[in-house]
C-alpha cells in the first residue's frame, strides 16, 4: 500500500475514534473496488443511484449486484443506504434485500434552503425524514457494532499472541531436547567386525527413537558399543527367531544411559536414571540395520 494511503487510513481512523461516522459515498460507480473494505473501516455505505435507476436493465443484473453488495455489508457489520429511490417498486426491492436506509424523490424532491427555513419557522416538519428516535436507534446499533468489533479484534489479537507463544515454546523445548540428545556421549569401543560407519547407522536409529514416540521426553546421556561378543552365534540365532523370514547374518548391540521424563513416562518410572539399557539390531548380507528390541538383559 502506498505511503499516502497509510496516512489517509490513519487520519480516517482518528476521525472515527473521535466519534464521527465514516460513510462511503456512491459505491458501485466509476472505479469502485471491493478491496476498499480491507483497508478502511466504514460505518455506512451509500450505493450509487445508477444501480437502482437501472434496476431491471440487462435482465435485472443490478438486482443481483445490489442484493450481494448489501449482503457483503451486513457480513462486515456496515450500515447500508441506497440512493435514487423513486418508485413504489424500488421501495419494495430495497425492503426485500434488507437495506436499512434509502433516499430519493419517492420521499421528497430537493428544496431550497429558504423553503426549508420557512417550513421550520411555520412549524411544518420536513417531509419523510427519519425521526430522532430512528436516528438514535441507528446510532446505538453503530455504537454496539463498533464495540463488538473492537472486542473481537482485541480478542483475536490475544488469541494470535497466545498461539504464537505456544508455538515458539514448543519449538524451543523441542530444539533443546533434540540438542541434548544429539550431544549424547558416544563410545565406539574397539571392534574387529564393524567400522564406525556401521555403528553410526545403528546409533542414528537410537537417537531418532529418543526424539519421538515412546522415548521422546527422555534425556539421553550416552550410547556405548557392547563389544564384538554381541555378534555371537547365539545372538544370530536369537534375532532370526524374532523374525524367521529375514535370515539375518549379523547382529550389533549398544547400551544406553538415560533419565526418564518428569511426567507422562508411560511404561517407565518417572524421573529415574536407567543404565545399561540394551538395543539390539540385525541385518542381512549387505543390508541395513533393523531395530529389533531393547530393554535390560
Amino acid at each position: 500500500m502506498a505511503i499516502g494511503e497509510n496516512k489517509v487510513i490513519g487520519q480516517l481512523t482518528q476521525i472515527r475514534e473521535n466519534g464521527y461516522w465514516l460513510w462511503l459515498d456512491d459505491f458501485g460507480s466509476g472505479y469502485s473496488a471491493i478491496n476498499v473494505f480491507s483497508h478502511f473501516e466504514f460505518d455506512l455505505i451509500k450505493y450509487d443511484m445508477e444501480l437502482l435507476k437501472h434496476l431491471d436493465d440487462n435482465g435485472g443484473m443490478n438486482r443481483v449486484i445490489l442484493r450481494e453488495l448489501v449482503c457483503i455489508a451486513k457480513e462486515l457489520g456496515i450500515h447500508t443506504l441506497i440512493e435514487g429511490l423513486e418508485t413504489e417498486k424500488h421501495l419494495e426491492f430495497v425492503k426485500e434485500i434488507g437495506c436499512e436506509l434509502a433516499q430519493g424523490f419517492y420521499y421528497n424532491k430537493p428544496e431550497s434552503l429558504e423553503q426549508i427555513l420557512t417550513d421550520i419557522r411555520n412549524g411544518r416538519p420536513i417531509k419523510n425524514c427519519e425521526t430522532p428516535e430512528e436516528r438514535a436507534k441507528l446510532s446505538k446499533k453503530s455504537y454496539m457494532k463498533n464495540k463488538k468489533k473492537d472486542f473481537w479484534r482485541n480478542m483475536m489479537k490475544k488469541v494470535i499472541m497466545i498461539i504464537a507463544f505456544v508455538v515458539l515454546l514448543v519449538f524451543a523445548l523441542s530444539a533443546c531436547k533434540n540438542t541434548a540428545n544429539s550431544s549424547a556421549e558416544i563410545d565406539y569401543g574397539s571392534s574387529k567386525i564393524y567400522t564406525r560407519e556401521d555403528m553410526d547407522e545403528a546409533i542414528e536409529i537410537i537417537k531418532t527413537n529418543f526424539s519421538s514416540g515412546f522415548w521422546k521426553n527422555c534425556k539421553l546421556h550416552n550410547i556405548r558399543y557392547v563389544g564384538d561378543s554381541c555378534n555371537s552365534k547365539e545372538n544370530i540365532q536369537y534375532v532370526n527367531e524374532l523374525k524367521p523370514d529375514k535370515n539375518y547374518t549379523q547382529c550389533i548391540q549398544f547400551y544406553t544411559d538415560f533419565r526418564s521424563p518428569l511426567f507422562d513416562s508411560e511404561a517407565l518410572n518417572t524421573n529415574e536414571e536407567y543404565t545399561d539399557w540394551s538395543w539390539t539390531f540385525a541385518r542381512t548380507e549387505n543390508g541395513k540395520w533393523e531395530y529389533l528390541t531393547s530393554g535390560y538383559g
